[in-house]
This record gives structure tokens, C-alpha cells and sequence, in this order.
């Protein structure tokens, strides 16, 4: 059917949109209402078009009636809290539990242990030995050479007769037996030059290696039978084998000879620079404090953690010697030291003074921890007599000062007896007889009181201070 359309419609009592109440579809319960006045527009058949029916329902005083508490619709509340907050809230809930559950399968654990520690004023005379026995206090002896050099200026002139020297190889091609050689036997280079060994030596004779026949050999110093630098000789430049004159019409002379090792160098002849007596002891000076600081720094690094070096027990041997240089006006000075150092046993001097003067101590490991500055330790010379303390087997020193007995505890050996007790309970289970002073657990998460089953996932920390 067509659409009426709309021309005009007549409100006979004029009444206002204003007065149009909410729709009947809200439902009231308990609420005073007025009979309403229904009032039904029609449109006159012969001046408008018919349009469909119309009703209002008007309210006293033209206003809605108030609702109690006891009114709404339970449909309007559930509208009011969408379903979706109900959800978040559920998976925010799920995602804690989850949380809590990682963080409690992950369980670890940080035990802070204090040992024991008992200061203690020395003044003891104590024996040391090489090689001790059982119950015995022990010492070692630290052995370190260095070599240093400078090229200074060299002031007076002076007349120079210097010989050659260097290294060689003696080899015995000749037999099985030993060949022996006399001090100062000559060998011949090249150029028919002479050289020779101060010392007798003994050259070794031909060994199997393999199933191979090889020569025996020994090294050898070996020095210019005259002086001047035509002796001087490099080893990268010499092919040709040394020669021993003796030894010509012999089956001997080419099967005992000897090869070049290091340069053969030094040898002068003719007016040469001298460094002055004052300018030469104040650069041994100073070389020989340079390798005291350099041996002693390497000392320091390697020395381990459980030995004593105390600051007496250091002895220093220097040689000295001078070079001419390869310009007439300087010349090298080159000092050698030697280092020997007695090294002690922290560990085991603690224990046994632990057992002297600890009446409750149960024979645990312990350490000593001392200062240089508090502690010193004076080696009896007279007992020595002429022998040096570094060649001596057995030393008298008397030990003064303050120190500190600490007992050594093991890492390991705690996190394998806490695993799995109740952080309040540990100190009273490990500190008895244990040479702990006090233990702290810290657990995480910070909600658990158990340490973790898993050793792996304990971390012991041991603080001395």
C-alpha cells in the first residue's frame, strides 16, 4: 500500500513535547500512579490525510514518579559491567598465578658466611726447615734473573784491547765414546782465525735415534785468541764449520768440529770512550732499582694467595759489566740480578699457632691474615753463621706483631648442607664446631622461607672483613 503522506496534524489541547513521558517499556514496581488521560488524535476525513493513531500518557504534576532502591531492573546492572571487565579481570587473576608459580619454581638463594676470626699479639721464635716433617713448619726459596742495560755517554778517551766472545756447538761425529777436550784447545773458523775455550769440556759421542746414527754435542763459550773486531763473527752470516788444529792428519778433524750459536762480538782494538767512575755508579744505581721494582712486581702477581713474603727475607745478587756500543762516544752498561726470596706458609703457620694458643680449636683449616706493617719476622744470622738464608736448610726467626686467625671455610661444602632448610634454622644447624661466626640466607622470591633442593642454585659468599 502507498505511503499517506503528511500534510498537517491538529493537537486539539496543545499539549508540549515537554510533557511526553519516558517510554511504558521501563517497568516501575511500587510507584504511585495517576489514572491516565489518554487522548487520541484523528485527522479529519475531509481536510487532512488519515494518519495512524497517537497515544500520551500524561503524569501528575507532569514528572516521572521516583524509584526506590528496591526498582531497577537487574538487566540494567549486568548492562552496566560489560562482560569484557569480567574477562580481563580473570586472565589478570590467571596471569599472577602464573607469575608466582615461575618465580617459585626458580627459587634461588645467597648465603652471606662470616667465619671465625681471633686476633692475636706474636712474639714467637720459630724453625723452619727446606724439607719438613709432619707437624713441622716449612720454608721454599723463590729464585728470580733479570738483566738490564743503558747506553750512556762515554767521556775519557782510553786505549782499548778487547777480545771477542761468543757461543758455540762442539759435536762428537766420531765415535760412541766421549771425546774429551782440554781448556784452552783451539778451533779455526773460515778465515783461519783462532778461537778457544777456556774450560775443558766433554763432548758426548754418537747416539741412535730412530735407528739413526747422531753426533753427540755440548755447548761451549768460546773467545778470540787476540784482540780487534776483525773476530767479531754473526751467526747468521757463518755457514762453515770450526776446526780443530789439533786434530789435522786425524780421522778426528772433520768429524769433532763445532758450529757458531750465538754472535761472537766485542772484540776492539784501538782507542776507545770511557764512561767516568761517577756517571757509571749512578747508572748501575738506577739499573739495579729498576729490577728490584720489576722482580718484585712479577713476585707480587704470582706469588698465591696462601704465601708469605716478608719484606726482610728478600736478598739481591748484582754483577755489572760495561760494552762498548757501535759509535765511539757511548757505551752500554748491563747489569744482572739475581733474586732469591724465602717463601712461607700462611695455612700452616696459622694452624700451628691456632693449636698453641686456640684452647678451642678443632684442628679446622685456618689462614693468618696479617700487614707487613704489623707483622715481622728477623732470621737468626748468627745461627747461619757464613751460609746465606737462601742456601740454608734450616732457619731460626723470631715472629712478632698482631695478626688474625680466620678459619677457612668451603663454599661447596655449605651450599651441599643448606639445601632445602628453612633460612631461620641454618645458623643454628652449621655454626656448632664449624668455624662459622654467623650465616645469613636471602631467598628469592622474597615470599619463600625454604632454600632451594638444587645446589646449583645456592651462592655462597664468604666475607672476611
Amino acid at each position: 500500500m502507498a505511503r499517506k503522506n503528511i500534510e498537517d496534524i491538529v493537537v486539539r489541547n496543545k499539549k508540549s513535547v515537554r510533557q511526553i513521558p519516558l517510554s511504558q517499556d521501563r517497568k516501575y514496581y511500587n510507584s504511585v500512579k495517576k489514572e491516565p488521560v489518554e487522548e487520541k488524535i484523528k485527522s479529519s476525513p475531509t481536510q487532512y490525510t488519515e494518519v495512524e493513531e497517537v497515544s500520551y500518557t500524561v503524569y501528575e504534576n507532569n514528572l516521572p514518579p521516583k524509584r526506590t532502591k528496591y526498582e531497577y531492573d537487574l538487566s540494567e546492572t549486568y548492562r552496566s559491567f560489560p562482560a569484557k571487565y569480567i574477562l580481563w579481570g580473570i586472565a589478570g587473576i590467571s596471569v599472577i598465578v602464573l607469575v608466582i608459580s615461575i618465580f617459585s619454581y626458580f627459587t634461588s638463594a645467597t648465603v652471606s658466611v662470616f667465619p671465625k676470626k681471633e686476633s692475636i699479639t706474636l712474639d714467637e721464635n720459630l724453625t723452619f726447615k727446606l724439607s719438613p716433617a709432619t707437624g713441622e713448619l716449612g720454608f721454599s726459596v723463590l729464585k728470580i734473573e733479570k738483566s738490564m742495560s743503558k747506553e750512556i755517554e762515554a767521556s775519557i778517551d782510553e786505549r782499548i784491547e778487547q777480545k771477542a766472545s761468543g757461543k758455540i756447538i762442539i759435536y762428537n761425529n766420531y765415535s760412541t765414546a766421549t771425546q774429551r777436550l782440554a781448556q784452552n784447545t783451539r778451533f779455526t773458523n773460515p778465515n783461519g782465525l783462532v778461537y778457544r775455550i777456556q774450560k775443558s769440556v766433554e763432548v758426548p759421542g754418537q747416539k741412535k735415534v730412530s735407528g739413526k746414527l747422531l753426533p753427540g754435542s755440548i755447548e761451549a763459550d768460546v773467545y778470540a785468541d787476540m784482540p780487534g773486531d776483525s773476530y767479531n763473527m754473526k751467526a747468521s752470516e757463518t755457514v762453515s764449520a770450526f776446526k780443530i788444529p789439533g786434530f789435522t792428519g786425524s780421522p778426528k778433524y772433520n768429524s769433532v768440529y763445532a758450529n757458531i750459536k750465538s754472535d761472537i762480538i766485542g772484540g776492539y782494538s784501538g782507542l776507545s770512550k770511557k764512561i767516568s767512575p761517577e756517571v757509571k755508579k749512578v747508572t748501575e744505581n738506577e739499573l739495579q732499582n729498576s729490577l728490584k721494582e720489576n722482580i718484585l712486581a712479577e713476585v707480587s702477581k704470582d706469588k698465591l694467595d696462601n704465601q708469605i713474603l716478608f719484606n726482610n727475607t728478600n736478598y739481591w745478587e748484582f754483577s755489572s759489566s760495561t760494552i762498548s756500543s757501535s759509535t765511539p762516544t757511548t757505551a752500554n752498561i748491563s747489569i744482572h740480578a739475581t733474586y732469591y726470596g724465602l717463601i712461607f706458609n700462611s695455612q700452616k703457620i696459622a694452624k700451628y699457632l691456632a693449636q698453641s694458643k686456640e684452647s678451642n680449636y678443632n684442628g679446622g683449616p685456618v689462614d693468618l691474615i696479617w700487614s707487613p706493617d704489623t707483622l715481622k719476622l728477623v732470621i737468626d744470622s748468627n745461627k747461619l753463621g757464613s751460609i746465606k738464608a737462601y742456601n740454608a736448610t734450616t732457619i731460626t726467626a723470631k715472629l712478632t706483631g698482631q695478626a688474625d686467625i680466620i678459619w677457612i671455610i668451603d663454599p661447596k661444602v655449605i651450599a651441599k648442607e643448606v639445601v632445602g632448610l628453612n633460612k631461620n634454622s641454618i645458623e643454628s644447624k652449621l655454626t656448632p664446631n664449624s668455624g662459622i661466626s654467623k650465616i645469613q640466607a636471602k631467598i628469592s622470591p622474597f615470599w619463600k622461607s625454604v632454600l632451594p633442593d638444587n645446589q646449583s642454585n645456592i651462592r655462597v659468599k664468604i666475607i672476611t672483613n
